[in-house]
Parts: C-alpha cells; sequence; structure tokens
C-alpha cells in the first residue's frame, strides 16, 4: 500500500516536473542556420515562449511562426534539456533582382521578396520591368528557368524577360541573346546552352533543346 502511494506521489511530482515546473521551462531560443535572417528577429518572434515549461511548447506552431519570415524557407525546432529551444532554418536564397521605382526587390525561385537593395546585385539576373507587367506566370517561368541552371551558366545571364510563360529569353552579361521558349525542358535547355556558349554567338536558340540553333 505504502509502495503504491509512494508509486502516485513520484508520478505526480514528475508530471509537475515536466509539465509546469520553472526548473526545466524554456530560458533560451538558439538560432542556426541563419546568414541574411538575423538571429535577433528569430528570438524576438518567439519571445513569448520564454520560461513556458519545456514539454507544453507547441513546435508545429512556432515552426510555422518563423517561416512567415521572409528569408526562412523551412524551419525545425526541437526542444534541448534541460532549457533551449533549438530553431534550425534553411533560408531563401536571392536567384533574380527586379527593378521596384528607384530600389531593386530580391527574389527567390518561388518569387518571395527577400529585401530590397539601392543598387542592383551584380551576381543577379535583372528581371525586366516589363515582365513583371504581364503577370505572375511569366515571371514565374523565369525564375523556373533559371533555377535549372547551374551556377556558373546563371552568372553568365545578365537579364531575364518574357510576355509569356511560354516566351522566356535571356540576354547574356557579352550581350547575346538566349531564345529560351518555356520552363519546360529546363534542366536540358541549361546543359545544352552551357555547351552552346563555349562558341560565340549573337543568338542561342535552345527552345527546342534537341535541335538547337545559333547564329
Amino acid at each position: 500500500m505504502l509502495g503504491t502511494v509512494l508509486m502516485t506521489g513520484l508520478v505526480a511530482w514528475l508530471g509537475w516536473l515536466i509539465g509546469f515546473s520553472p526548473v526545466l521551462a524554456v530560458k533560451s531560443i538558439t538560432v542556426y542556420g541563419t546568414d541574411r535572417q538575423n538571429p535577433a528577429a528569430v528570438q524576438d518572434l518567439l519571445g513569448s515562449e520564454l520560461d513556458k515549461p519545456l514539454a507544453r511548447v507547441d513546435l508545429d506552431r512556432i515552426r510555422q511562426r518563423v517561416q512567415t519570415l521572409p528569408a526562412v524557407k523551412t524551419a525545425d525546432v526541437v526542444r534541448t534539456l534541460p532549457n533551449t529551444l533549438e530553431i534550425r532554418v534553411v533560408e531563401r536564397v536571392p536567384l533574380a533582382a527586379v527593378e521596384q521605382g528607384d530600389r531593386f526587390a530580391l527574389l527567390d525561385a518561388d518569387g518571395v521578396r527577400l529585401a530590397e537593395e539601392p543598387k542592383a546585385p551584380a551576381e543577379l539576373p535583372l528581371i525586366t520591368a516589363s515582365t513583371l507587367a504581364e503577370g505572375q506566370k511569366p515571371v514565374a517561368a523565369v525564375l523556373d528557368s533559371l533555377q535549372e541552371m547551374p551556377p556558373e551558366l546563371r552568372r553568365q545571364i545578365g537579364r531575364g524577360e518574357a510576355e509569356t510563360q511560354d516566351s522566356v529569353q535571356f540576354t547574356l552579361a557579352s550581350g547575346s541573346t538566349v531564345v529560351w521558349g518555356s520552363s519546360e525542358e529546363s534542366a536540358r535547355k541549361a546543359e545544352v546552352l552551357a555547351a552552346l556558349v563555349q562558341r560565340e554567338a549573337s543568338v542561342y536558340d535552345v527552345s527546342a533543346p534537341r535541335t538547337p540553333v545559333t547564329r
């Protein structure tokens, strides 16, 4: 009988310790994987989680909150005893820039605006304003096409434009034109273009990647 009482008391005490005691409450929030995203902004966003019992913290809700930050693509949240929440993020990566008045917005592969810069970053292709005026589908087609290019080829792209989602066109830093067409078969088109640009031409047409044309 005494053993049962003691066991019941121990279970109750453990339940209190884990679920309600300040001994195992959140005292620190550690953020990993940030480069563009200020980790302090993540910590400030989750400030209301401090002093909550670690076991009672809603990890899924925290993950969703962190993923509302523009620079964060995905987040993973882990409890670490005795008092820490670990936030591990994968950031969105700028893929292209678009002119917005006197500034330039940086877009990732999903078209999410990550930041604005006073000058167009030299390392990013510029999507022309005419493409933006046509709506989201042409922009998405340009971004999808850029995403499939290997970095060394993408660095040669100066501008991207498209009047429709099937009429993507690029201008190389050299001034040559790339007729890309739709974003379908972009991986194959990128492979073909990487080979073609080894030879000087004014136009590289890879819209039909099995029968490319240069002139």
